[in-house]
């Protein structure tokens, strides 16, 4: 049964591409054009793979868990579709779950297309497989979380989509992702200090490649702090408007 709701999902998901090629498609092509402009590169002895294939793939699980996730619980809130299942004989858990899972599955695809692209077009691989896929999958329980969060606090379509598109331009921008924060204008890389996103990348990146060092050198502990005082406090307010508009 619960396999059968998520194929009914994903035929739903299917006949609306756009969300497709912005949460998946989108990163996979901008990763391949910029390996095959900069895949000599260095950066502080560092190959840009080592610091790009991680960090596209975060940019793919955090689109396609933050994007598409919301996007449903907002759109299915605005038509009624929680009001109606509350009186049929599903279990609301299950209904929700099956969205987490469409939304993990799909960021999973696209972690692979990454990982893909690298190996075939540009003979990388990861070096710690085993380190990667574990951060990979911490990283989509911790985007999936904000997903859900961002779909329960807003109650209108238009204004989701307005907050995301004003929220994500910058928050990709400033990731250290598609552009390095370094070569940026000092006040912009001030800025990215504060970007979830950014924290997240170096998190990625570190488990792309680990060392005790990088802890220390590369300011570590203060990431996992910021993105784990975030949720802290994200969660709460989540708790208090579901609380709301569940009455």
């Amino acid at each position: 049964m619960l396999l059968e709701q998520l194929k009914i999902e994903y035929l739903v998901y299917l006949r609306q591409p756009i969300y497709l090629l912005f949460s998946v498609i989108m990163p996979v092509l901008i990763f391949a054009l910029f390996g095959s402009m900069l895949g000599g590169y260095e950066t502080g002895g560092v190959s840009y793979f080592d610091q790009y294939v991680p960090a596209f793939a975060t940019l793919v699980l955090f689109a396609s868990a933050v994007y598409n996730i919301g996007n449903q619980v907002v759109t299915d809130k605005v038509r009624g579709v929680y009001r109606r299942l509350l009186v049929t004989p599903v279990p609301f858990w299950r209904f929700m779950l099956v969205l987490i899972l469409k939304a993990a599955t799909t960021a999973i695809v696209g972690f692979g297309l990454v990982l893909g692209v690298a190996a075939i077009a540009f003979d990388v691989a990861v070096p710690n497989p085993a380190t990667f896929t574990a951060g990979f999958l911490i990283a989509l329980l911790y985007a999936l979380m904000f997903g859900f969060g961002a779909g329960v606090i807003f109650d209108r379509l238009n204004t989701y989509a307005a907050v995301m598109m004003f929220t994500f331009m910058p928050m990709f921008f400033l990731s250290d992702a598609a552009w390095p924060v370094s070569q940026l204008p000092e006040w912009l890389g001030s800025i990215a200090e504060f970007n979830p996103l950014y924290h997240l990348v170096k998190l990625m990146r570190w488990m792309w490649s680990p060392s005790p060092e990088a802890w220390t050198d590369q300011s570590l502990w203060v990431s996992l702090a910021f993105t784990l005082g975030l949720l802290a406090l994200f969660l709460p307010l989540v708790y208090a408007r579901w609380r709301k508009s569940s009455r």
